[in-house]
């Protein structure tokens, strides 16, 4: 532990028992955001050491409010249904992710889809899937895609053009995703698509994912904004930040975004691309997205 640190701990709980003084989290919160900030300057400078030893620094003070709080409460009678009644909250966020687990993205209503056909561009167009499942394309009638993975459209339309183009060539990708659906990829329980209702944030998108894993970087995130927009948004977020309410680090979720947590910190974007194009091919047989994402990895991370 930093001397400093322990002197500034030692300090603040000498005082608070003696002299009877109220505790100032909110000026502890403050100092960490500040070497936060810090910190994500470095880091867009490039100059990693020094990010580390800020970040480091940042949730060490709030490793440290946290105890002091934690001790403070344990006089205080309400603190312990508070705490209780924060356990439920995550447990409630934790088991909703249970019911909404997809291993591999499946189709559904509202999602918009570009079907290419190769040297066949009059052919070739976006559909929506309709509200009963179905997507009208020329040439074959209607068909049911509604619970179908990409690969498996791919195939059906493939099949059934193939009596009226000799070799037909088939890419579909995703335009849009119908409904709300997230994906959450990298160091959790359970990665994969995730069904939401009203306004997610990325703290609860993880919880649905059950959880970080040990070997996570929880303080260095990537969300992902518009996926499948064709013109994707890369933002660094901290958990740790985010839970403690500093900053704008509970990045509100929209339909299509992705969220991946990382092992280590990120400061090479073509990595990133890289690391997460496996997964997302995987889940969504779309490799349009991870095309458009290697395109802007080039560019600075938001801030």
């Amino acid at each position: 532990m930093n001397n400093k640190l322990k002197i500034v701990m030692i300090f603040s709980l000498s005082v608070l028992m003696l002299g009877g003084c109220r505790y100032n989290s909110a000026a502890m919160k403050e100092g960490a955001k500040k070497h936060y900030e810090k910190g994500v300057k470095y880091y867009d400078d490039g100059k990693f050491k020094q990010a580390d030893k800020e970040f480091d620094t940042a949730n060490n003070l709030l490793e440290r409010d946290k105890k002091i709080n934690e001790k403070l409460n344990k006089s205080a009678p309400e603190s312990r249904g508070e705490i209780a009644s924060e356990k439920t909250n995550q447990e409630t966020l934790a088991n909703r992710g249970k019911r909404t687990l997809k291993p591999q993205y499946t189709i559904g209503a509202e999602d918009v889809l570009s079907v290419f056909i190769w040297q066949n561009p009059d052919m070739s167009q976006d559909v929506t899937v309709r509200p009963d499942g179905r997507i009208s394309f020329p040439l074959i009638e209607d068909i049911e895609v509604e619970g179908l993975t990409i690969p498996q459209l791919d195939k059906v339309i493939t099949e059934k053009l193939q009596t009226f183009i000799k070799y037909p060539e088939v890419t579909i990708s995703i335009r849009r995703l119908g409904g709300k659906r997230v994906i959450v990829l990298g160091e959790v329980q359970y990665p994969g698509v995730y069904q939401v209702t009203g306004t997610e944030s990325v703290l609860e998108a993880v919880a649905m994912a059950q959880g970080f894993k040990d070997s996570s970087l929880a303080s260095s995130m990537i969300v992902i904004k518009g996926m499948f927009s064709g013109n994707p948004r890369i933002i660094r977020a901290s958990a740790n930040m985010a839970l403690r309410g500093i900053g704008s680090q509970n990045i509100k979720l929209d339909s299509g975004d992705v969220v991946f947590v990382p092992k280590k910190p990120i400061s090479d974007l073509n990595w990133l691309a890289t690391e997460i194009s496996g997964p997302i091919l995987a889940i969504t047989g779309d490799i349009t997205a991870i095309k458009t994402l290697t395109h802007v990895a080039s560019k600075t991370l938001t801030k």
